[in-house]
């Protein structure tokens, strides 16, 4: 749905495959002009460009939450997923990062090296 609080209208509806089954939409960011949505059962997702149709772009996550104030950034149950083009994707996985950063302070940046 999007509106400003006085008028409000569906422009995508999430893949249902059983309309008793209806899966939860768990996030939701507006990213260089496109609605992307995560999606429990369906994975990553975008509003297809002039559709209310949603497809899916990467299908086998579990998108929890979207950060879209840079480049797109997906959090999901078990990695963590970047996109500067929304192409192509980086992952890293939960546990291979907490074991990086393990014995590090949250500002120490070079556990990333």
């Amino acid at each position: 749905m999007q509106g400003n609080g006085k008028k409000w209208k569906e422009i995508a509806r999430g893949p249902v495959t059983n309309p008793m089954m209806q899966q939860p939409l768990t996030a939701v960011a507006k990213w260089k002009d496109q609605l992307w949505i995560g999606a429990s059962t369906y994975g990553l997702m975008r509003k297809a460009e002039k559709t209310d149709k949603l497809e899916v772009v990467q299908p086998y996550v579990r998108p929890n939450a979207i950060d879209a104030r840079g480049n797109l950034l997906v959090s999901c149950e078990d990695r963590i997923l970047e996109t500067a083009d929304g192409k192509t994707f980086t992952t890293v996985e939960i546990k291979k990062y907490t074991d990086l950063r393990k014995g590090k302070k949250l500002g120490d940046f070079s556990a990333h090296k």
